[in-house]
């Protein structure tokens, strides 16, 4: 070890590569917990996609355009309250996030709540599909946000034990879905090719084809 390293080693107990929201939200976890913690960032500016830069006169973002999780009970949500931040910032919904709009058609981004009424006029044949696929979705993020509640590599054997429990008997959805494409998903909940159409449009080129995206 160089001696370099070995005063880091002495001046922290973590280092986190990376000052994104994820590098940056463990950090302030972790030290909270009473760690000793570096985030190094090879950016002049911290918060990854996070950010925006201006140019000429125009503002731009980075990549961040909305984010889910925001609303009670939401892993962002949950997050800020524990870092007791909840009051620092101020989400607003947008309602609907986003929309396709095609030739015939202009629809909210999800068949979820109140919009679910708008899909199933335009594809009366998929009422009961559309319940159950909105069912099923809410079911999955209920699931994943309540197994993320606690990184897994910061337990111990028994907290390990204890999350694999609460997956195999508290995540049928889940378990259901997890080794599904998201083509495979819409392909079983559906019968309509236009309908499978739109929903798979809302999968933008920087998060993969719907046929390779895993839906769970």
């Amino acid at each position: 070890m160089s001696q370099q390293n070995k005063e880091l080693s002495e001046r922290y107990d973590i280092a986190i590569i990376g000052a994104g929201m994820g590098g940056l939200a463990c950090g302030a976890m972790l030290a909270k917990k009473g760690l000793r913690v570096l985030v190094a960032e090879q950016h002049f500016k911290p918060g990854g996609y996070c950010t925006s830069f201006k140019r000429k006169g125009f503002h731009f973002d980075v990549g961040l355009g909305w984010i889910n999780g925001a609303e009670r009970g939401g892993i962002i949500s949950n997050t800020l309250q524990e870092l007791d931040l909840k009051n620092e910032i101020e989400f607003i919904e947008l309602d609907p996030a986003l929309g396709v709009v095609g030739s015939d058609y202009n629809l909210p981004m999800i068949p979820f709540g109140s919009h679910v009424d708008e899909w199933k006029k335009m594809f009366p044949g998929e009422e009961k599909n559309l319940d159950a696929f909105a069912r099923e979705c809410k079911a999955l993020v209920y699931e994943i946000t309540a197994l993320g509640e606690t990184a897994p590599d910061l337990l111990g054997f028994g907290g390990k034990m204890w999350l694999m429990k609460k997956f195999l008997f508290n995540s049928p959805t889940l378990k259901k879905y997890g080794k599904k494409t998201f083509k495979e998903a819409i392909d079983e909940s559906f019968k309509d090719p236009k309908l499978k159409v739109i929903l798979g449009s809302f999968f933008p080129p920087d998060v993969g084809a719907p046929g390779l995206m895993v839906f769970g």
